[in-house]
């Protein structure tokens, strides 16, 4: 169900090279290659077949959940990021951290293109 690591690779440099302000229509969910353990105040993800571990705050445990084969990875920005409200500058600071994590867990491997065969 998963590709191969160079694939992954190639996936998550697509997305960090994507211009500024563009959408982001990929359909992420979890790797069946990852166990995972809460470990307040997140979770500590463990990808067997390539012998990573990481481990997410609030933030990243919040993405983790919505990265279900279910949502693009703009509905899981727009969910996950916080903002103080009176800021848009705190919005975006918020939805780049947000992409961060995502960018992560794709580059590595803890989750995957959603395949739909």
């Amino acid at each position: 169900m998963s590709l191969p690591i160079g694939s992954k690779r190639k996936q998550a440099e697509k997305s960090r090279n994507r211009p500024k302000g563009t959408s982001d229509a990929r359909i992420l969910e979890r790797s069946d290659t990852v166990l995972w353990t809460i470990a307040p105040p997140g979770i500590v993800l463990h990808n067997f077949a390539c012998r990573r571990f990481l481990e997410l705050n609030a933030v990243g445990y919040k993405a983790w959940a919505f990265l279900d084969g279910a949502r693009t990875v703009d509905e899981v920005v727009a969910r996950c990021s916080t903002g103080d409200g009176s800021s848009d500058q705190g919005r975006r600071a918020s939805q780049r951290k947000v992409r961060h994590i995502v960018d992560t867990l794709a580059a590595y491997g803890f989750v995957v293109e959603r395949s739909d065969g």
